[in-house]
């Protein structure tokens, strides 16, 4: 999980997948000055922001490390989960009307088809380890440079 976070927060390719708000966030990283590789998705347009267009996320050829979906949020789904089928780092969502309009059914249905539950299952095994809390609690100890002292000369090693 760390790592496809890392890939997410420095990417080195991203894909668009929508209209108009994909060709604005394009320039964005343009003016930016994105050094990697851009790709844009939409099945009805030539282009996006000046880069050409493929039909669908599975017509990218290579990695892709981040990727921002600006489409309704049926559509939302499917391309989550074609992102998630080429292994797509991560992704920042442009989309409502899921559980905040009372649509928990969709909500679960996008949940389940970007994979959350696993990374939500892989972190509830994690903190119910006892080796993990005895981990960080030594290096939070010593970040407050706890100490079993007084401070004073007259503690012994014991």
């Amino acid at each position: 999980m760390s790592h496809e976070l890392h890939r997410l927060l420095n990417p080195t390719s991203i894909v668009f997948v929508g209209g108009g708000e994909c060709a604005i966030a394009i320039q964005r990283c343009r003016e930016y000055g994105f050094p990697g590789t851009i790709h844009a998705v939409n099945p009805r347009r030539a282009e996006l922001g000046g880069i050409a267009t493929v039909a669908s996320v599975e017509d990218i050829e290579g990695p892709i490390d981040a990727a921002f979906v600006a489409v309704k949020r049926e559509p939302t789904i499917e391309v989550v989960r074609a992102l998630r089928a080429k292994g797509c780092g991560g992704a920042v969502i442009y989309a409502s009307g899921f559980a905040e309009t009372g649509e928990s059914a969709l909500q679960e249905a996008f949940l389940k088809g970007s994979g959350v539950d696993d990374d939500v299952a892989w972190i509830e095994r994690l903190m119910a380890s006892p080796a993990y809390g005895e981990r960080w609690g030594r290096w939070w100890l010593d970040v407050a440079r706890y100490a079993d002292t007084n401070g004073q000369d007259e503690n012994k090693v014991m």
